[in-house]
């Protein structure tokens, strides 16, 4: 199921398809050009168990991709997936906050995680995501960040 496209219209063949999937779930082409690009035709894999979820339509899709990232990825911490697999971190900020319970809770389940460590990761996430955004905020290593 994986392996590189052939050329640019098998990716434009297999965007329009995924398209038209995502389009039943009430997603919209955006999201096929994303996934698309950012996982190939795995992307697959992620539309397979985008049904498990009973949310709205964008939490499922993050509850499908972070499924995705600690099945086959090794994604052991959210910031794996929030930064590092979708760049949301970055590149769509305001998006973590409707999908971080659910993805963190699926990390627990899949991960077993006690309440206790549930309850650190989302600190870390949330630590991070205060780092990036204000701009005032001291660096990482405590030292107060000059202009």
């Amino acid at each position: 199921s994986g392996g590189p496209f052939r050329d640019k219209n098998e990716v434009a063949a297999y965007k329009k398809s995924v398209a038209e999937q995502l389009g039943a779930f009430g997603l919209n082409s955006y999201h096929a050009d994303y996934l698309v690009s950012n996982y190939g035709k795995q992307t697959a894999a992620i539309l397979d168990k985008l049904p498990a979820f009973n949310n709205d339509p964008e939490t499922a899709l993050a509850r499908a991709e972070a499924w995705y990232a600690t099945h086959h990825e090794l994604a052991l911490h959210p910031m794996d997936f929030f930064n590092r697999r979708t760049g949301r971190l970055f590149f769509n900020l305001p998006s973590i906050e409707a999908v971080l319970n659910p993805v963190l809770e699926d990390f627990q389940a899949y991960l077993q995680w006690s309440d206790s460590r549930l309850n650190e990761e989302k600190a870390t996430v949330r630590q991070e995501i205060k780092w990036v955004s204000e701009f005032e905020y001291s660096s990482k290593s405590g030292k107060a960040v000059s202009s």
